[in-house]
């Protein structure tokens, strides 16, 4: 095996997680990303619900999205903690799980190592969640979204 010519696939929420992985392991030459996720994961899960429920309606159905609703909001609430039960966050993932992801910039890595499509949006004047959405978005063209 040649370090060199180790290539990283990540396709969905693994292209979201491709590039934390690029950036731990140095024998990776590149990655490619398809269909990455541009959203975040509890805004995707919310997104999933609701289209699952109005393509098969069924009992509980709108119960269920709405549970997860709550569950997202949950997510997104500034005040999470670690100690928040997971029965109370999406999909009964841990709070841990979701302070992590919160944390994390799928862009930051290529922006670390100074290359020139780390943050193709050039949109240095926009709000900051405006520019970290873009940048979402270019990592999944892998950085060349024009």
């Amino acid at each position: 095996m040649v370090p060199d010519r180790i290539y990283l696939l990540g396709h969905s929420m693994g292209g979201k997680a491709a590039p934390r992985i690029t950036a731990a392991d140095p024998s990776i030459a590149g990655l490619v990303m398809l269909a990455a996720d541009t959203q975040l994961m509890h805004e995707t899960a919310v997104r999933v619900a609701r289209y699952l429920a109005d393509l098969a309606p069924a009992p509980g159905a709108d119960e269920a999205v709405s549970t997860m609703v709550r569950q997202a909001a949950s997510v997104s609430d500034p005040f999470l903690t670690p100690d928040t039960p997971p029965e109370l966050l999406t999909l009964g993932i841990s709070a841990a799980y979701w302070l992590d992801l919160r944390a994390y910039d799928p862009v930051a890595p290529g922006r670390q190592t100074g290359s020139p499509d780390a943050d193709p949006s050039g949109e240095e004047g926009l709000p900051s969640d405006r520019r970290r959405r873009s940048a979402r978005s270019a990592a999944c063209f892998g950085g060349r979204l024009r």
